[in-house]
């Protein structure tokens, strides 16, 4: 992983999606010089938003995905998918471009054409090669894991269920209860690079046992000393709350909160929620006059939830389901194939459109649009009983979206409520505007191809 104001990304993904880029940029740049030398007289700007529409739309729709880059039957449909959605953006940037400078439709039409075939080729290309550098194991980083119980079985397990194979587990070494001569036995640095070693993953209960000038003499060999809870946050852009430890939480960097970041980010709710309010106001009518129509009660559903720091407010939904739909059997996660959920709720529900009215909600300052999902007084009772850290979510406004959502699918128990937090508090502790953006992003993805609906 590399991290990227303050969120941690795969090499890989960076790698591809920068590769893309440059040759899409390139393609871009040698057909609109060669389309209109004369009237297209802002060149370099119709290049440079042309190329970030592409990589923008490719990064919405999931294409650097590790599912997608590396399961090709995948990646045509979203390649194609991509490109529908970044058609109309940069057809208005050369529209823009060439305003009132003698170009006509027909020839902005045959460039777009020309763009889209040059960008698919340069998907397939810059495909290709990536996938011949990571088969090659130029990517690959070796590590050693030190532990021998169930926590070290699940660390060694993920990395080998890890999509391409950014790490391999060369050795699992069960740490010793001498006086630590197994640590210059078994991990010598020289030993370790002649290996062609990245990093040691310690997961072991009693890691403070490691010698210290062992460990000090790994760094200072260039080798990565990661515990559990770094390879977790580092790795799997979560925080295993199972690993957490409280001494950590008091001198770590993140957890934090400033005015200025705060300022912007209220701001930027304000104006994309305003902005997503006006642009889906006549959907929204369609919708309250189907429910209406449908079944029964109140077109928006109001229910008590927990937000910022404890504080309950009313949030608002469109009605999905029957109205007094926990009357028989009390308050309880929908599943699947919910025999509450009416006609009209089950296609609001797949497509998130029963999640607009909540865009007031934003604009009140009781939400944002990117944070924790806010959860009922009731269940928050129960899990924060069975779940340590579950109150720490409640440290950021909770969200329309969040990155447990674009991350994990739907929650429907107490173990799932436990993944998601670990997610959650992922985001609490390194919560930037990029990673806002990225997660925003990300949403399109799980609303078109209904990841996680219910």
């Amino acid at each position: 992983m590399m991290r990227v104001f303050g969120h941690f990304v795969a090499r890989g993904s960076l790698l591809l999606s920068a590769s893309e880029a440059l040759v899409c940029a390139v393609a871009i740049a040698s057909l609109i010089v060669d389309s209109w030398p004369v009237h297209l007289q802002l060149q370099p700007q119709a290049i440079i938003f042309s190329t970030l529409a592409f990589v923008a739309s490719s990064v919405a729709i999931g294409l650097y995905e590790p599912r997608i880059v590396f399961e090709r039957h995948y990646l045509l449909s979203k390649t194609l998918i991509a490109a529908l959605f970044a058609l109309p953006v940069v057809l208005l940037i050369l529209r823009l471009v060439s305003a009132d400078r003698g170009s006509n439709s027909e020839d902005t039409w045959v460039l777009i054409v020309k763009l889209l075939v040059a960008w698919l080729i340069c998907m397939l290309l810059t495909r290709v090669a990536f996938d011949l550098t990571v088969h090659s194991r130029m990517l690959t980083r070796r590590v050693v894991v030190i532990g021998a119980d169930d926590r070290a079985a699940k660390v060694v397990a993920s990395i080998e269920a890890g999509r391409g194979g950014s790490l391999e587990v060369v050795r699992v070494i069960a740490p010793a209860t001498d006086d630590g001569e197994w640590l210059s036995r078994e991990l010598a640095p020289e030993k370790l690079h002649r290996e062609g070693i990245w990093g040691i993953i310690v997961v072991w209960a009693d890691r403070h046992a490691l010698a210290a000038p062992s460990v000090l003499r790994w760094k200072l060999d260039g080798i990565r000393v990661l515990d559990e809870h770094l390879y977790q946050e580092q790795e799997r852009c979560r925080i295993d709350i199972e690993a957490l430890d409280i001494d950590r939480l008091l001198v770590e960097e993140g957890f934090s909160h400033d005015w200025a970041r705060g300022t912007i980010k209220r701001l930027m709710d304000l104006i994309i929620g305003s902005a997503l309010l006006l642009l889906t106001w006549p959907s929204m009518l369609i919708v309250a006059v189907l429910i209406k129509f449908d079944s029964p009660g109140p077109i928006l559903y109001r229910q008590e939830r927990v937000g910022l720091r404890g504080k309950r407010f009313e949030l608002l939904k469109f009605r999905s389901m029957q109205q007094d739909a926990e009357a028989a059997c009390g308050p309880c996660w929908a599943s699947e194939q919910d025999c509450r959920v009416t006609r009209v709720g089950k296609l609001i529900r797949y497509t998130r459109i029963d999640e607009l009215p909540q865009l007031i909600n934003v604009l009140r300052g009781e939400m944002s649009l990117v944070g924790p999902r806010p959860e009922r007084p009731y269940f928050v009772e129960q899990l924060a009983a069975a779940i340590p850290f579950y109150e720490e979510r409640h440290g950021v406004k909770p969200g329309i979206t969040g990155w447990a959502q674009v991350s994990y699918s739907y929650g429907a128990s107490v173990e799932d409520a436990r993944e998601k937090l670990c997610y959650d508090l992922y985001y609490v502790k390194r919560r930037t505007l990029f990673f806002d953006l990225v997660i925003l992003m990300s949403t399109l993805r799980v609303i078109l191809f209904q990841e996680g609906a219910r």
